[in-house]
This record gives structure tokens, sequence and C-alpha cells, in this order.
């Protein structure tokens, strides 16, 4: 018998009196078996380990586990019967483990797995969906608090760049840094300017040349 034979022996013994039932276990659950009985005293772990073979060694008898332990027959039954009932305490209503996960074939197991990634896969595509509506959200009302203050502005900052006799390169230019109108520009300074891209000296001149009839200068 293999190590994990030997766990699915234990746990059909003690949640089912030995009999067959079909118990797979997953590297996970083995891990959280280990884990709890970790958790239980020397004496009930050293009796479960070596009664159900999980040493790797074959299983052996209360006897033979009385002799190990240094105790009686007697003792280390009632060792034994002691260590089941903490595991079971401990395994299900400590950690609230699904004991209906050791009924599980191993395709079973497998395809829990991959339906556990399926759902975790939907729900981040749904929170990546939620994020894009909230950031296209936010895009609007930042639009729409420009409109409202452009058009509080008045002339002539409401005024699209596109009608003052602009170069088209300039007009590019601030067309896709997001500037469209008079009023995106009017409080600019020559800094903001030289993070447009392609947006040089001629430009600048040239939007200083459009704006000037308007009484707006670009300040240094």
């Amino acid at each position: 018998m293999d190590i994990e034979q030997a766990y699915e022996a234990m746990i059909n013994d003690i949640f089912w009196d030995g009999k067959a039932v079909g118990v797979c276990l997953s590297l996970p659950i083995i891990t959280e078996i280990n884990d709890v009985l970790s958790d239980m005293s020397e004496d009930e772990r050293n009796a479960m380990k070596l009664h159900y073979g999980l040493t790797g060694e074959k299983p052996l008898s209360s006897l033979l586990v009385a002799g190990v332990l240094g105790t009686k027959k007697p003792k280390a039954e009632e060792i034994l019967v002691r260590a089941r009932k903490h595991f079971i305490e401990r395994l299900i209503y400590e950690r609230n483990f699904d004991v209906e996960l050791f009924m599980m074939s191993r395709q079973e197991l497998l395809n829990a797995a991959y339906e556990a990634k399926l759902q975790l896969r939907r729900a981040n595509l749904k929170i990546d969906d939620l994020k894009k509506e909230l950031a296209r959200e936010k895009q609007l009302n930042v639009k729409i608090k420009h409109d409202e203050e452009m058009q509080k502005a008045g002339a002539p900052y409401n005024i699209a760049l596109a009608d003052i006799g602009l170069k088209s390169h300039t007009l590019d230019c601030l067309r896709r840094h997001g500037w469209k109108y008079i009023f995106d520009v009017a409080d600019k300074t020559e800094r903001d300017f030289a993070f447009v891209y392609r947006f040089g000296e001629a430009s600048l001149a040239d939007l200083r040349a459009c704006l000037e009839p308007y009484g707006i200068k670009i300040s240094r």
C-alpha cells in the first residue's frame, strides 16, 4: 500500500467504517489532513500514522501500535478512538472541510478545479469590464465638466481651434493632445506646450499669432 492509498484507507475507515466508497484524495486534501494531524497530541498523531501506515510502512494493529508507543493494547485503542474523534472535530468543525470532496473521483476533482478556474476567470473578466465601464464613465464626466466650464466661460473661449486659422500641423498636434477649443489652451504656458508631441517653436508661434486677435497671450 502506497502513501496515497494509506490516506484513502484512513478516511474510509474514519468516515465510512472501512466500507469501500471510492475515496480519492488530491494533494491539497492530503496536505489539509496532515495539517490536522500536526495539530493533534503526539500520542494521537503517532497512533494514527502507525495504525494507518501514513509513515510509508505497513499499517499496524492496535496491539503493535501499543508496543511502539510503550503502552498496553487497551490504552492504544483508547488513544486511537480519541484521535479519530479529534481528527473529525478539527477537520469538519474547526476547518469547515467538505467531506463530499473525499467522494470525488480524480476526474471529478480535475473538473471541479477547472470549473473553479473558469469561474474565477469569468469573475475577473466581469471586474475588467466593470473597470472599463467606470473608466468610460469617468472620461464622460470629465468631458461633461469640461464642456460646462467652457460654455460658462463664453466667447472667445468656446470657439473651436479649427476656426481660428491655425496651420494644419499645429491644429493636428493640439487635437491629438485633446485640445480642441481656445478654452483648452488659454491658460497654458510655454512649458505645457513642450509636452505636446511634435509641437515646436513654429507651431507655438502660429498659435500665438492666431490667439492674439482674441486678446489671449501664452505666458512663458
